[in-house]
């Protein structure tokens, strides 16, 4: 089972649409995904009382969305959950409230976070670190402070090899075409996709995907990234949607590189 967690400092009409396009891509998905509880986690406290002595409420079998600004609801909602998605905003000291939450994760969760570039950085350059990230191809400029050309000329073993990467057992970088590289516990992969109309993958549904398959230990990499493609192709607008793994293969390819 997955967890979503979302880090914001306050309730605001912004905050609410991207809680209602997420929850969107989970509705979509949920033949693959099942329940993703949700909770929204607000550092600012002023507005609102923890509401996460709510029930799970179950509507039509889609998943229920939480509010709390009390660390304890975020650690009773991840017990014995299997990987988190964790997505977090500009905060008021981001860095030590995502190190806080990512210290209460056990050996044994996996944390897949996202942010913006700064926030990304920010959290890679802490003592405690997500398991994986997941990153467009096109933010390396940013979050290396090379420029497009040089990144352009440089391996994939390069880009991994970065500092800022130390230490995250999974990464994976990919275009919108669902072509990139992974490196997950120091072994390096080539990802790509063939034979499919694929314009632009969902990234929120790439994370949960990846969540999926990073959930089940017994999983191969292999495994672990066709679950995040699928979900992001699934998620896709106005795409036709086909959840059935085995229409799949010989289409996404995961292959390790010597």
């Amino acid at each position: 089972m997955i967890v979503s967690v979302n880090l914001f400092q306050q309730q605001t009409p912004e905050v609410q649409q991207k809680i209602a396009e997420q929850q969107k891509v989970m509705e979509h998905l949920y033949p693959i995904l099942n329940d993703v509880p949700t909770l929204v986690f607000f550092t600012d406290d002023s507005q609102m009382d923890s509401l996460f002595e709510q029930q799970f409420i179950q509507l039509n079998d889609q998943p229920s969305i939480l509010y709390s600004h009390d660390e304890q609801d975020y650690q009773t909602l991840i017990e014995g959950i299997g990987a988190i998605v964790l997505t977090a905003d500009k905060v008021d000291n981001t860095q030590m409230m995502c190190q806080s939450l990512l210290t209460k994760v056990t050996d044994n969760q996996r944390v897949v976070f996202d942010g913006c570039d700064d926030i990304l950085k920010l959290v890679l350059s802490g003592d405690s670190k997500p398991y994986a990230i997941c990153v467009q191809e096109n933010r390396l400029s940013n979050l290396l402070s090379l420029s497009k050309e040089t990144i352009s000329t440089m391996l994939p073993s390069e880009i991994m090899t970065d500092p800022l990467f130390e230490d995250v057992p999974f990464v994976f970088i990919y275009n919108e075409a669902g072509i990139g590289y992974l490196n997950h516990t120091d072994e390096l992969y080539d990802v790509s996709i063939e034979h499919l109309d694929v314009s632009k993958l969902n990234h929120t549904g790439m994370l949960l995907g990846l969540a999926k398959g990073l959930s089940d230990e017994e999983k191969s990499t292999e495994e672990i990234v066709t679950d995040g493609i699928v979900c992001a192709i699934s998620a896709i607008e106005n795409q036709d949607v086909v959840f059935d793994k085995h229409f799949y293969k010989d289409k996404i390819n995961v292959i390790k590189l010597a």
